[in-house]
């Protein structure tokens, strides 16, 4: 059972005195509407890449090669139909339940001290001195590491989606969630989870408390949002 937050700092939010609600409840409302603002962008690249798709073989556009450049696929020629699907499996939101329950795992809802002192809320490794802040006792075999610190909790956010959609470790993860897409399923993160076995060294205990996460508190009417393809805003039904 959680205590009752009476006041708490993430960076530069904060959160003012109150009894009525619990510390995953604050947790969750500082951090969703993040998560969803990063959902959108992926959301209007996803949709102008579609669109650009369905007029093949066109020329790609300015836009389009943007997207092949930041979503880390450029070793492909984007006018061949097997490089766009490829790019379309990256280019797609991630669940809000599944960040939200990753970040309240990897950051025990915001009480850590990386994510107090450095915005780490998703628990992402750097391995350069400077990079982020290092574990008070770290495993001197795996030579340097810290947790990665970020200026704002948004651009932690950012990064955390931008791995799950480009790095090697996640492709399952893209696989799994191309082919819910394929047959015309919603987004289910309870079965996503299964493919982030390379997230964490805690391997399958990792995996079944992001589950319970998602359960206890009922994470997944969150992946309720709705993106517009023609405003940045987005909201929940």
């Amino acid at each position: 059972m959680f205590k009752k937050l009476i006041f708490v700092i993430f960076s530069s939010i904060s959160f003012a005195e109150t009894s009525e609600l619990s510390l995953p409840d604050h947790f969750f409302n500082m951090l969703k509407p993040l998560v969803s603002e990063v959902n959108q962008s992926i959301y209007i690249d996803r949709k102008k890449l579609t669109a650009w798709s369905q007029q093949y073989p066109l020329e790609p556009t300015a836009q389009i090669l943007d997207i092949q450049k930041r979503y880390l696929l450029t070793n492909c020629d984007i006018k061949e139909k097997k490089c766009i699907e490829a790019l379309k499996k990256r280019v797609d939101i991630v669940p809000n339940s599944l960040a939200l329950s990753q970040a309240a795992l990897e950051s025990g809802f915001g009480t850590s001290r990386f994510a107090k002192e450095g915005n780490a809320f998703y628990g992402q490794w750097c391995f350069k001195k400077g990079c982020g802040i290092q574990p008070k006792k770290p495993n001197k075999s795996l030579g340097f590491y810290a947790v990665k610190s970020f200026k704002s909790p948004k651009a932690a956010t950012i990064e955390y989606i931008h791995n799950l959609n480009t790095q090697s470790s996640y492709e399952s993860f893209r696989n799994m969630r191309a082919a819910q897409r394929k047959n015309g399923l919603k987004l289910d993160s309870l079965k996503l989870v299964d493919t982030l076995n390379l997230y964490s060294t805690s391997g399958k205990k990792y995996l079944q408390d992001i589950k319970s996460i998602i359960k206890t508190y009922q994470l997944q009417k969150y992946d309720n949002a709705k993106y517009s393809e023609r405003s940045q805003n987005h909201f929940f039904v």
